[in-house]
């Protein structure tokens, strides 16, 4: 009896153990060909992104002489927050950089934005946004003059 049983252990433990390798086997497998299918899916969206073409709305704008450092900054962070517009690829507000080409540098200008749109149909969309609008309301005590804008496509 003791013969028997020690055997059924030993055929339980034998298929437990060969069981346990067939699996995480099978699993890694499936991964693997998970993995391969998101990698082809990435590869297929990222062709389709760099071959799309875009809508830069770039804009300028000139601050008030006597603003400080402080309200500079919050400027910026108000820029920024337009990435909350659903049709806002990317955003981009920086302050001017000096750097050696005063001579032909815009120098009226002290930060500029660029908004990343899909296209004009989105630039409409951003353009009458709540969020755009209240904005607008919003930096006219940070400005010295009128903004100016530039737009253009990348291919």
């Amino acid at each position: 009896m003791k013969i028997i049983v020690s055997v059924f252990a030993i055929c339980f433990c034998f298929l437990s153990c060969t069981n346990s390798e067939i699996v995480p086997s099978e699993t890694i497998e499936s991964l693997k060909a998970e993995l391969a299918s998101a990698n082809e899916k990435i590869e297929y969206l990222q062709s389709r992104n760099s071959t799309k073409s875009v809508l830069q709305h770039t804009i300028y704008f000139t601050l008030k002489s006597d603003l400080t450092e402080e309200k500079r900054m919050l400027f910026i962070e108000q820029l920024e927050g337009l990435a909350e517009i659903e049709v806002v690829q990317k955003i981009t507000a920086e302050v001017r950089k000096n750097v050696g080409d005063e001579g032909r540098a815009l120098k009226q200008f002290d930060v500029v934005m660029v908004v990343t749109l899909e296209n004009e149909a989105a630039l409409k969309i951003y353009d009458a946004s709540e969020i755009h609008q209240n904005l607008k309301k919003y930096i006219g005590n940070y400005l010295a003059g009128l903004p100016a804008s530039f737009d253009f496509v990348v291919d």
